[in-house]
């Protein structure tokens, strides 16, 4: 009789713990799917073109000493190249120095703008 009732109370937790599962997993697709929603709009907005990325072009972005003043701590690579424009050199990884033309600088720790020296 005790193995009986042991069998018994085994599957009715088997049972419940399949129920579970299924349930967790249906929420996890549900959450999976409205990710892939989210993702698609905002994949669907056109690129940002600001007027301060086409006013930078015009200034010829590091060779303005006004664009170098507008850096500030914590800007990311794209902020940067906005502003400034492509380096002519740029050295390390993880701590990343962007070289531009008369002794110009700026640096990256862990992908955030941490430093940089105006062109003299």
């Amino acid at each position: 009789m005790r193995t009986l009732l042991l069998a018994f109370a085994l599957s009715v937790a088997t049972c419940t713990s399949f129920a579970n599962d299924s349930q967790r997993i249906s929420q996890l697709e549900n959450e999976v799917n409205e990710l892939k929603l989210r993702i698609q709009k905002l994949e669907s907005f056109p690129p940002n073109t600001s007027n301060q990325q086409k006013q930078v072009v015009a200034n010829e972005g590091a060779k303005t000493i006004a664009n170098w003043r507008k850096l500030n701590r914590g800007m990311s690579y794209n902020d940067v190249r906005g502003l400034l424009g492509e380096p002519l050199r740029i050295e390390g990884g993880g701590i990343a120095t962007w070289r531009y033309a008369s002794n110009g600088n700026v640096v990256f720790i862990r992908d955030k703008l941490s430093s940089w020296d105006e062109p003299q």
